[in-house]
Order: C-alpha cells, then structure tokens, then sequence
C-alpha cells in the first residue's frame, strides 16, 4: 500500500486528497485480516453474541484492488461530502457498502 497525494475532480472542483494506492503486494495482509475477522466473528457468535460488522478498511481494500480505485483517507477540507473511494480515470466517488448479514445491506444509514 503506498500513500498518495492525488488530485481528484468533483462536481464542486478539482482538489487534492490523501489517498492510499493498494497493490497485489497487499493481498497477503488483506486475508491475515480477513482471517482475524472471521476468527473474531466466530468467536463472538460461540457465545451468542452479534457477529461483529465488515471493518471498512478491509471492504474497501478489496474494492480497490479489484476495481483499480485508490481509498481516500480524510475528509475533504470545507466540504461536506461523504465517499470512500475514487476512480482516478473515470474521476468518479465512490461509496462502498458492505454488510456481514444476508441477504441485507445493513449498513445504509437513513440519509443513503
């Protein structure tokens, strides 16, 4: 995973983000955390509790890797917007949902 700066267009105008690029370097990390998820999940539902939810920096890692996006990591300075990643060539936001309970999308939150 490398850390960027990036510029990126929006509908509001071009602005310049942090942004992390993964790479296929990354994967082994990415099911170590994978695994530790499950293992927690698991874990969790031995003792009839609530299988914890998708952490968003695994989700969208995997996203990116596989859609070619990079992860943009704070907030854009005086702007009230809210995406997670960014196609750099179809200069698109993007708004990834995930969820750990099928078959619903859970994680909507009232204003999405």
């Amino acid at each position: 995973m490398k850390r960027k700066i990036v510029t990126i267009q929006l509908p509001e105008g071009k602005t310049e983000v942090e942004a992390l690029c993964f790479e296929n370097s990354d994967i082994t990390k990415i099911q170590e955390i994978y695994k530790a998820w499950i293992h927690l999940s698991n874990l969790l539902n031995s003792i009839e509790a609530r299988r914890v939810n998708l952490p968003e920096g695994l989700s969208e890692a995997v996203f990116c890797l596989c859609m070619n996006t990079v992860r943009t990591t704070k907030s854009i300075t005086g702007k009230k917007m809210s995406f997670d990643c960014y196609d750099l060539e179809a200069k698109k936001r993007i708004q990834v949902k995930a969820c750990s309970t099928l078959p619903d999308l859970t994680s909507f939150g009232p204003a999405s």
